[in-house]
């Protein structure tokens, strides 16, 4: 009887490690070498059966930034170099690509243009091919600002679903202010915009400012806020179409600093 249970559990040992400890498969591609070592891979963008696509990244010394797209088989054959076809523009009238994300199998850069003649910081909404063409979409905000050092700054964010994008519009830094910011959520099928948000901090308004955010699948947006005042504070907040704010307590947090989360 020992002898036969001491068999069975063998067996059922050998048969889980034939189950779940199976090596995995490689796949190796064919030599390469990178001729351009400055162009760093920067994101993944498509991964599926017909291979995959890299972003590639360089930024020069006067902090300007330059993308590439490469394409590759399945084989892990490098098929095609193509450059993101993009203008930075000119001092004064300038234009950036904040980030490039990717949701519902489309390839988005979200540009920023500030434009001192008109005084306003606009940030846009773009379609980017494999073909490294840009489309513009939508101006999903614009804030008016009169010099370029102190413009405010965008952030942004996609729903796990992929069906929501936020966006928070951080407003230009004015001594005796309180800080000012506004929420915006878009439907990113039509970029219709499901709600927006103007909202005050009872802090003052500061050039070193330090927002966090997320959106659910439902809509409603989180910011995780970090403020030094002569030691670090952490603030948790909330919004939700309903037109509730919500400030949620941070705990045990006194002189410590969130350095990632």
């Amino acid at each position: 009887r020992h002898i036969k249970m001491i068999f069975t559990l063998a067996l059922v040992f050998y048969s889980g490690q034939f189950c779940f400890g199976q090596e995995p498969v490689y796949r190796w591609g064919e030599p390469a070498s990178n001729d351009f070592l400055e162009r760093r891979i920067d994101k993944l963008l498509v991964l599926d059966e017909e291979g995959f696509v890299l972003l590639r990244k360089y930024t020069n010394e006067t902090y300007t930034s330059f993308y590439w797209i490469e394409s590759y088989s399945p084989e892990l054959k490098l098929e095609e170099t193509v450059p993101v076809e993009f203008n930075g523009g000119v001092m004064g009238n300038s234009y950036d690509i904040e980030d490039i994300l990717v949701a519902n199998g489309k390839i988005y850069a979200f540009v920023s243009h500030w434009d001192k003649s008109a005084s306003k910081h606009t940030l846009s909404l773009n379609q980017l091919s494999l073909d490294g063409e840009l489309k513009h979409l939508k101006n999903l905000d614009i804030i008016p600002a009169k010099k370029m050092g102190n413009r405010g700054f965008f952030n942004f964010v996609i729903s796990e679903n992929q069906k929501k994008l936020l966006l928070l519009s951080e407003q230009p830094f004015v001594k005796k202010t309180k800080e000012k910011m506004k929420l915006t959520c878009f439907d990113l099928d039509d970029l219709s915009i499901d709600w927006s948000y103007d909202h005050e901090f009872p802090i003052e308004s500061s050039k070193a400012l330090h927002h966090d955010i997320v959106i659910d699948n439902q809509g409603r947006a989180f910011i995780f806020k970090k403020h030094y005042n002569k030691g670090w504070y952490h603030y948790l907040y909330s919004y939700s179409a309903d037109g509730k704010w919500q400030e949620y307590e941070v705990k045990g947090m006194d002189g410590l600093a969130v350095l990632d989360h």
